[in-house]
Parts: structure tokens; sequence; C-alpha cells
């Protein structure tokens, strides 16, 4: 299909992005705060590893939402995580 080549395509650029934007933040920091010590390399590689294990678990929901509608399948969809606790509508001094 091809939102799964595009999803794909967008990953990588994600990624690309997300490093550029670390290596970023970790050079201000660490011109901040000259004590810091950041392996850049190893962080990327921990978030890496995260991303593998996150990825399977993860899709284009509205691909998705629209793939399972034509097949006629029932969607349950919850408005806010319960009754009254809506940010803008809910009971604000509890939420």
């Amino acid at each position: 299909m091809f939102w799964k080549f595009f999803l794909g395509v967008w990953w990588k650029a994600d990624v690309f992005l997300f490093l550029i934007r670390f290596r970023s933040l970790a050079g201000a920091f660490t011109s901040q705060y000259p004590d810091l010590a950041i392996d850049i390399d190893a962080e990327l590689e921990r978030y890496r590893a995260f991303a593998n294990e996150i990825r399977p678990c993860t899709t284009d929901t509205v691909s998705f939402l629209h793939h399972s509608i034509r097949q006629g399948k029932k969607i349950l969809v919850e408005g806010a995580n319960a009754t009254m606790l809506d940010i803008d509508f809910g009971e604000n001094g509890f939420v």
C-alpha cells in the first residue's frame, strides 16, 4: 500500500530531524553547563533502541480507522479520559 511506503519515508525524515534537533539541544546544554557530559552517540543509540521497540506498536490511526470502517467494523471513540475530565468542558478545578 502507498501509505506504508509514505510512512516509511516519513519515519526516516522524522528520525533525521530528531537527530539534528537532539544534537543541537545537546550542544546548547553542554555550552550552558560545562560540567554536563552528554555522550550524544550513546544517547542516540538508546533512543534508536526505544524506537525499534515501540515502532511495532504504532500505526497511522487515520488509515487504520478508515480501513476498519470500510470493512464494516465498529469503532468505539472516547471523547475524554472520563466523565467531566475534559480539559475544555470538564470540571477545571479537578482536571
